[in-house]
């Protein structure tokens, strides 16, 4: 398909289970892709990068349960400049962490939406990072990263000012003062805890907060 159709393809959505790198390589035909969905990676390994890495017109990148993709060959894949037209990147369940987050987000600026469930390497520091370096991130998905503890959240306000949806590692709904200080300098936030329930941030005049379920915002 790459190979005949490549230069003509825009988006191209993959069930990962039975590529290999060496037909992962075909991508180095599709000149023009914009968009590459690929789940359950389990068989890439870097080698599989380096052709992703070609792919200089992306626009959005999903890549998930690649367990032998390694942080340093994702955080390779970042340097250079050919992914920097990405508005949209998820790496959902691979082994990234905060060195190669931080070659990430400098290697992508443009991100408007960052998903990195369930990468269980990446700490507070790696939070950081991504608060630090991008301003024009409007969704950030961080369900299932437990070495998160939020005290860095206090710099979201600043970071991410166009923010407006946020998942974390919380197991239930909570009367949290970062989450409520938050949201009233960000009222446009909406947080939503591991299982997808929204933490309804909207402080009324009284002070009284209201507590509900809409998952409308987060699709």
């Amino acid at each position: 398909l790459a190979e005949h159709l490549g230069p003509q393809l825009v988006c191209l959505e993959l069930a990962g289970e039975q590529l290999t790198d060496a037909s992962f390589g075909a991508l180095r035909h599709c000149s023009c892709l914009e968009t590459l969905f690929v789940s359950y990676v389990r068989n890439l390994t870097d080698a599989s990068l380096a052709s992703i890495k070609e792919l200089r017109t992306l626009r959005r990148l999903k890549l998930d349960m690649g367990r032998q993709l390694t942080a340093r060959g994702l955080g390779s894949l970042f340097q250079g400049g050919s992914m920097g037209r990405l508005i949209s990147l998820e790496l959902d369940g691979l082994e990234l962490d905060d060195q190669a987050l931080a070659l990430l987000v400098k290697g992508c600026p443009r991100l408007q939406v960052l998903s990195l469930s369930f990468c269980l390497a990446i700490t507070e520091a790696g939070l950081a990072t991504i608060i630090s370096n991008c301003p024009n991130l409007e969704r950030l998905f961080l369900p299932g990263v437990y070495r998160v503890q939020r005290l860095c959240l206090a710099r979201l306000a600043v970071g991410m000012p166009k923010l407006r949806s946020l998942q974390l590692q919380l197991s239930k709904m909570v009367d949290d003062p970062l989450l409520e200080s938050l949201t009233r300098r960000l009222p446009h936030l909406r947080v939503y805890n591991y299982f997808n329930e929204l933490l309804v941030p909207l402080y009324k005049s009284s002070g009284a907060p209201s507590l509900g379920h809409n998952l409308q915002d987060h699709g």
